[in-house]
């Protein structure tokens, strides 16, 4: 059914979140839902789960150091904010603070926040969902590690994916009209992408500070640069940037390498 929220509703740990198919809930009055006990929100193709604010105040699903993983299938988040109560600030309109989640055809929509998602020290999978029409980056993940299958991220002000700290596989993605990177990888990131997809971004790819990202089989289009490697911060390296099968049509400039970092493409490899 429906339900409105105009308070945060906690739930403590020890218990558990259920929401099911069906469910629309509307978050008024900044409500937030935060929760110390694992989400299963589980939606089903023609009934699924909406999370939103009409109001354009509600701050979202926030799941801090749930014990055990959570699952979300079929959750549609719309038009939803970051978490911020007083001195406390999250960056994410949706939230997984170490936190296991996997998520399943769930669409992060028209959110006004940092990140459309934000997954920090957590073990993650994510598969069949879309992020589209988000304020600034659409997922952020933070020392995490884990899967992205078959999802877009289009429309974000700024990066498609943002990744620090982190070790990503990603396979079959798209990344449309990012204002900024359309993958972006750093603080010693691994990432892994595999047919992937990046158009209309201002940057394609970034590797920085003592990242390796790896791209086998993409495509870039309509980007003003395609590939950025480079060392931004001080406490960190130079980073490594390696495509194989790349094609490129429409892009202004290729690549832009700084100094000490490493680009290579298929058996060429180029330096500063």
């Amino acid at each position: 059914g429906e339900h409105r929220l105009q308070k945060d509703l906690i739930i403590p740990k020890g218990y558990v979140l259920r929401i099911t198919a069906g469910a629309n809930i509307y978050l008024e009055n900044t409500a937030a839902i935060i929760s110390y006990g694992p989400v299963r929100a589980l939606g089903e193709e023609e009934t699924p789960i909406f999370i939103q604010s009409e109001d354009g105040t509600g701050q979202g699903l926030q799941v801090l150091q749930a014990p055990v993983g959570s699952i979300l299938r079929g959750v549609i988040f719309r038009n939803l904010r970051n978490l911020s109560k007083g001195n406390w600030q999250l960056t994410g309109a949706v939230t997984f603070y170490e936190s296991a989640v996997e998520m399943i055809g769930c669409r992060f929509l028209d959110n006004q926040s940092e990140d459309a998602l934000n997954i920090v020290r957590s073990t993650f999978e994510m598969t069949h969902c879309l992020i589209q029409n988000t304020s600034s980056d659409g997922f952020d993940a933070d020392f995490c590690k884990g899967i992205i299958k078959e999802s877009v991220f289009r429309e974000t002000g700024n990066d498609g994916v943002d990744f620090s700290g982190s070790i990503i596989t990603l396979e079959d993605v798209e990344m449309q009209q990012c204002g900024d990177k359309g993958v972006s990888a750093g603080e010693a990131s691994d990432i892994t992408l595999m047919n992937a997809q990046i158009s209309d971004c201002n940057i394609g790819l970034a590797s920085k500070d003592q990242s390796t990202l790896y791209l086998r089989r993409g495509l870039l289009r309509n980007c003003s640069q395609g590939m950025v490697v480079f060392q931004k911060k001080p406490e960190f390296g130079p980073a490594y940037l390696l495509v194989e099968q790349l094609t490129v049509e429409n892009v202004d400039r290729l690549y832009q390498i700084g100094p000490g970092s490493r680009l290579q493409i298929d058996e060429k490899l180029y330096f500063e």
